[in-house]
């Protein structure tokens, strides 16, 4: 599922980093809101499996994200994944 959203960064909520088979990765998770009279929030992350976030968003940033939604399922529970694939400042 391929979705957008337009909004404005309003948190960095995670951001871990690791590396696997000799390569560094990073994850960072964001909280977006819709700049909307009743403007809703979601949260999404952004990753790199080639090294650190070259350039990671800020709080205030106002974006258009391009993101895909999966679900995946843990111990009997299902939990949705939004990862972002574009991000237009």
């Amino acid at each position: 599922m391929m979705c957008e959203i337009k909004g404005r960064i309003m948190m960095e909520l995670e951001r871990r980093s690791g590396t696997r088979n000799g390569k560094d990765w990073e994850v960072i998770e964001y909280l977006i809101t819709e700049q909307t009279q009743f403007g809703k929030s979601m949260k999404f992350s952004i990753a790199s499996y080639d090294g650190p976030i070259a350039d990671p968003l800020r709080i205030g940033d106002d974006v258009t994200v391009n993101f895909n939604v999966s679900a995946r399922e843990y111990e009997g529970k299902w939990y949705n994944d939004v990862k972002a694939w574009k991000i237009q400042r």
